[in-house]
Parts: C-alpha cells; sequence; structure tokens
C-alpha cells in the first residue's frame, strides 16, 4: 500500500524548525511514485573555512540558513530541486598582511555581503539526468563592491578635496595679504592725492585774481 509520512519539530537545538514529509508508492514495482519534501528553517551555520590555501582565504563565521528540497520520481523520470536563502552572514576574506590593492578590494567587497539566495534543480532520469545551479551571488557581489568602490571614491574624495583647500588656502591668504598692502598703498596715494589738492587749492587762494604782472614783462 502507498506509505506517507511527515515529521517535523520546532525549536530544535541549531534551528528554528524542521519538517520531512512525502510518499512512497510502489503499488507498480516498475512504475514507483515517489515524493518528499525537506524543509529547514533558522539553521545557525557557524565557523566553516573555505580556500584556506588560496590568495583569498574565505570563513563564515556564522548565519542564518533556510532550505527546502524537493525530490519526485515517477517511473524513470526526476524531478528534484533545492532552495536555498542566506542571510545574516558574518564573512572574512583575505589575509590580514594582503598589499595586492586588488585582492583587498576583493575581501572587502566580499566581507560586505551579508545574504544570497541558491537554486538548484535536477531533471531527466534517475540514471541521467541534468543539474543546473543558479544564484543572485553575482548581483550582490557586484552590489557589494560597488558600495566598497564607493566609499574608497568618496575617501579619495575628501582627501583630494582637503589638499586642495589646504592649497588653495594658503595661495589664497598670500593673495589677501598682497591685496591688504596694494590696499594700504592705495589709502597712501589718495591721502597724498588729497593733500596735493588743498595745496593747490591754498595756492590758488593766495594768488591775487587781478593786477598781477611779471617783474620785467
Amino acid at each position: 500500500s502507498p506509505m506517507r509520512f511527515e515529521f517535523s519539530g520546532e525549536r530544535l537545538k541549531g534551528l528554528d524548525s524542521m519538517s520531512l514529509t512525502g510518499e512512497i508508492n510502489r503499488v507498480v514495482l516498475n512504475k514507483p511514485s515517489d515524493f518528499a519534501r525537506f524543509e529547514v528553517r533558522g539553521y545557525r551555520i557557524k565557523d566553516i573555512e573555505a580556500a584556506r590555501g588560496s590568495s583569498m582565504p574565505l570563513s563564515l563565521r556564522s548565519g542564518i540558513a533556510d532550505l527546502s528540497i524537493t525530490a519526485e520520481i515517477r517511473g524513470s523520470e526526476l524531478d528534484a530541486g533545492l532552495k536555498a536563502s542566506l542571510s545574516k552572514l558574518d564573512l572574512t576574506a583575505g589575509r590580514v598582511d594582503e598589499k595586492n590593492p586588488f585582492l583587498k578590494a576583493g575581501a572587502e567587497a566580499i566581507e560586505g555581503i551579508t545574504g544570497f539566495g541558491l537554486k538548484a534543480a535536477a531533471t531527466g532520469t534517475v540514471d541521467d539526468y541534468s543539474l543546473s545551479v543558479t544564484s543572485d551571488l553575482d548581483n550582490v557581489l557586484m552590489a557589494s563592491a560597488g558600495k566598497v568602490v564607493a566609499e574608497k571614491a568618496a575617501v579619495f574624495r575628501a582627501k583630494l578635496t582637503k589638499e586642495i583647500n589646504e592649497e588653495a588656502g594658503k595661495k589664497l591668504q598670500e593673495m589677501r595679504s598682497e591685496l591688504s598692502a596694494l590696499t594700504a598703498v592705495k589709502a597712501e596715494l589718495d591721502s597724498r592725492g588729497l593733500l596735493t589738492d588743498r595745496l593747490i587749492e591754498e595756492i590758488t587762494k593766495s594768488l591775487p585774481t587781478k593786477g598781477f604782472k611779471i617783474p620785467g614783462f
């Protein structure tokens, strides 16, 4: 007879919940009809190291994973799939003493990833099936890399702006000093011009307006 089963649990050690449901049908032996679904929610990932000996060592210190796995067999046909969602990731990448700026930027981009999704599917027959895997990790990594580039660009822009302002400030101060000197010269010239005008006025007043004769003429 066909057999159905269902197992589930909540608040388990290291995860929030899990469930396993399915059916096994072997009434017709050469045409089995089996189905199973396995789901896990809130699985705690901790201390996973990858690519330890490479130029970009990677370790996952902590994270949360939700998994959903389905598998169905009808006769010899297989249809299976996996969906995974990882969140609250705490990643460390690269070497502490890394000098290569590109590897350092890459490590910072990886460490900026906090979550991504993964899908896998297996279709075909039990003996001959094809497997495909897709993920949004590329887009997540590109977004994280873009954020790193934007942050570094902002730091560079701020540093460059500060240097320009400091250099321009020095030149501006020199120009202000020169302008102050020119202003003082102008004030002195204006003062002397006013004195000259007064002197001409006094001389003009002292000259006789009538009967003025030059001796010998």
